[in-house]
């Protein structure tokens, strides 16, 4: 016949379930202060997971998360064919065996990356599972989040001469510009384009130039070109030239990006 008893520790309840295994228990629910009942053996394969995480906020691209973990064997018997699992970077950390009381230690990498700055966080969950040697198999299963930073799809552009003077006195003269873009932002930017402009006259570009695909690591591109003074410079007085870039950005609720405008003005001197 069975004996139903309630006990006041797992301690106690494992300990009563090895000297007769015929012991149903009746344990307590904190939660919800419900009464259940259960065999001692149905929950035999019992363990505990630490998991820690090095960075647990705003973190950027490109930066390396540090993840441990450490399962316990907390129950009576020995867990067998046990696999802990990290979920984000696929790591699997394989144990024939485990004997009660002891533990399986792990530790892995991730390094943030632009679906994590779009999602605006990092997913880490743990899995274990295994076999007891005595009842049911076992699992648990953990999981947190670590927020990055906002997205950020930015571009700057600067317009510079190389020629040695910035000052003509005719029509003819030629001068040499250069003209860099930079990704100073944290995502990808894709089908960067390069303009100048004259005088503020955004309406036509004298130079449209696609310079591809820019990433986050700092990735620049250079264009060099020349401009000849013309009649109407002269009559003028000064050339302002201005670039700008633009690109498509991965984040839907900001898919242009643009940089601030850079001039540059050469004058004129007179003959």
């Amino acid at each position: 016949m069975k004996q139903i008893r309630k006990f006041n520790t797992v301690n106690e309840r494992n300990a009563a379930y090895l000297a007769n295994p015929n012991i149903e228990t009746v344990s307590y629910v904190v939660a919800d202060n419900s009464v259940r009942r259960r065999r001692a053996s149905d929950s035999l394969g019992e363990g505990s997971l630490q998991v820690t995480v090095d960075l647990e906020s705003d973190v950027s691209w490109g930066q390396e998360i540090t993840i441990g973990s450490t399962f316990t064997n907390t129950g009576i018997v020995t867990l067998e064919n046990l696999t802990l699992m990290c979920e984000l970077t696929g790591d699997v950390w394989p144990a024939e065996s485990i004997i009660p009381g002891a533990n399986i230690s792990s530790t892995c990498t991730h390094t943030v990356d632009e679906n994590d700055i779009l999602a605006g966080k990092v997913d880490i969950g743990f899995s274990v599972s295994a076999d007891a040697s005595t009842g049911p198999s076992y699992s648990m299963r953990w999981t947190h989040s670590v927020t990055t930073e906002e997205p950020n799809g930015h571009l700057s552009a600067v317009i510079t001469t190389s020629s040695l003077e910035s000052e003509y006195s005719s029509a003819g003269e030629n001068f040499n510009f250069v003209v860099s873009v930079i990704n100073d932002g944290n995502l990808t930017m894709n089908n960067c384009v390069i303009s100048i402009y004259k005088n503020e006259d955004y309406t036509s570009a004298l130079i449209r130039r696609n310079v591809g695909t820019l990433t986050q690591t700092q990735e620049s591109e250079t264009i060099h070109f020349t401009y000849t003074t013309t009649e109407a410079d002269v009559l003028a007085g000064e050339v302002a030239l201005t670039a700008f870039a633009d690109a498509a950005s991965p984040d839907p609720e900001n898919p242009d990006a643009n940089s601030e405008p850079s001039t540059i003005v050469i004058t004129y001197v007179g003959s």
